[in-house]
């Protein structure tokens, strides 16, 4: 890898891990507080919302911008074309959509979804606005001026979600405060990046970007049933509440694949677009990906799945305990989500865009019809079930397909993932010892916030001191990330 491309790949997973810690920081708390004072109904009718949304969204770009990130030639071209068609699309697509909305939220079963549908979907015209500029930077590598303007509309968001919620806006105070967010996050990607459109349109060029973005917006069409499909039959026909439980639930076990999968995509994928031509990098790089998604992954998820209640009652309070079953299943999820959203960058940095496609397809059926299934017999954890299920099957197939074109052995593998499954024991024998403590000192009084905190800390120290006594270069790469020498 050329000295240029090695120091903006690192430089551009630094940001990307302060983007994901900071706006996680922030959201998380954000929640903690919105959760003590919204009811889950409200958490329930913004994720059905959401689907609603998301139903169009898959259209209202035709995947251009990752047109523009895959391209090697006609860069200002390609994003003079896109910045043309986009407002366009953006404004038929939300006509559409505002018209639509009282039959949309009657198929859902909630006709009070019309007018939270008709507020919300004006972020398509706020995103059309702004694609371009943000696949410039993700094309440039500019990912301290990507973290920067998200981290800023968060705060934005925080601040005026609270503040509308003690209001008694309910669900309107999180749409409102989600469209000020994305509104201020574009205007200052505009003015940082200084870039000024040339007003030019190529048919011929036009033609070309849709030959390469029509598989990705296959995959993100089938991404959005895959994302959706279960809070669409949780919301149909098992109530928004439900719903709400299950949403933020998901929330908390999709940390990793959200905040580091699937921001690692904006780096990983023009890293490997630019090396897809030389095997011996894209094996090193992958091996390297999947090591440090599942470092990130694991100690996550058994947090979650060993403390699941008293997480949820520390956190958002007695009322959400309900929901400890649907986090303790979600916790592999979150496992396998990761894996399959960072292979998924992997695969298209190749040229692998078909896979993807197919393998997606597969994600789809297996969550729909599965989803479809528990939902009929009335269970919210047999629904995450199915889902954790759809992630792990393509996730598997991903990472055998690697393994096949990439003449991965098993001594890779081990050598790739050692310091992680040392680790991971570690940890859970911190977790059962902490368990057993708990009995031992409190019997079946309430855990206290000290021993909770004691806990948390006591196993990722574990974690932590494993990983670094049997792998020196892992602390060596993670100074090299979080420090400008590196």
């Amino acid at each position: 890898m050329s000295e240029a491309l090695r120091s903006q790949t690192i430089s551009g997973l630094r940001w990307t891990v302060v983007n994901a810690i900071g706006e996680k920081i922030l959201s998380f708390g954000t929640t903690v507080v919105l959760a003590r004072i919204l009811d889950p109904r409200d958490f329930g009718l913004y994720a059905l919302t959401f689907v609603a949304i998301d139903s169009l969204g898959a259209f209202k770009n035709l995947g251009l911008d990752a047109a523009i990130v895959q391209r090697q030639d006609r860069i200002d071209e390609a994003a003079d074309t896109a910045f043309i068609v986009q407002p366009i699309i953006a404004g038929v697509t939300y006509l559409l959509l505002a018209l639509a909305s009282p039959w949309i939220a009657h198929a859902l079963n909630h006709p009070e979804l019309a007018r939270p549908i008709q507020m919300l979907g004006l972020i398509l015209l706020v995103m059309s606005f702004g694609n371009v500029p943000a696949a410039l930077i993700q094309k440039r590598m500019l990912f301290r001026m990507r973290t920067v303007s998200n981290l800023i509309g968060m705060m934005v968001y925080s601040v005026l979600a609270v503040v509308l919620a003690l209001r008694g806006a309910g669900v309107f105070s999180l749409i409102s405060a989600y469209l000020a967010r994305w509104i201020v996050c574009t205007t200052i990607q505009w003015f940082s990046l200084g870039w000024t459109p040339g007003w030019r349109f190529d048919w011929g060029l036009f033609k070309e970007m849709i030959r390469f973005s029509k598989y990705i917006v296959g995959t993100w069409t089938l991404a959005f049933l895959s994302m959706n499909i279960d809070r669409m039959v949780i919301g149909r026909w098992l109530g928004i509440t439900q719903l709400g439980y299950y949403t933020l639930c998901m929330g908390l076990a999709n940390l990793v694949a959200i905040q580091i999968s699937a921001r690692a995509y904006q780096v990983v994928f023009p890293a490997f677009s630019q090396v897809q031509r030389t095997p011996e990098l894209i094996k090193s790089g992958f091996l390297k990906l999947i090591q440090y998604l599942l470092l990130a992954a694991i100690p996550m998820a058994l947090l979650l799945y060993y403390l699941a209640d008293d997480l949820l009652r520390a956190f958002y309070g007695p009322k959400w305990l309900v929901a400890a079953p649907i986090l303790r299943v979600l916790a592999i999820f979150g496992i396998a989500e990761t894996i399959r959203l960072g292979t998924d960058s992997a695969l298209l940095g190749a040229g692998k865009q078909r896979l993807v496609f197919k393998l997606s397809l597969v994600h789809l059926a297996v969550q729909m019809t599965g989803g479809v299934w528990m939902a009929y017999r009335g269970s919210t954890t047999g629904v995450a079930a199915m889902v954790t299920l759809a992630s792990g099957l393509p996730a598997l197939v991903m990472l055998w397909s690697m393994s096949w074109t990439l003449h991965l052995r098993a001594a890779d593998w081990w050598r790739a993932l050692r310091t992680t499954a040392l680790s991971s024991v570690a940890m859970i024998a911190a977790l059962t010892l902490g368990h057993a403590t708990r009995a031992i000192i409190m019997g079946s009084n309430k855990p206290s916030g000290l021993w909770l905190a004691s806990v948390v800390l006591g196993s990722l120290t574990a974690y932590a001191a494993t990983l670094l006594w049997s792998d020196r270069v892992v602390a060596r790469d993670a100074w090299h990330m979080v420090s400008k020498r590196g």
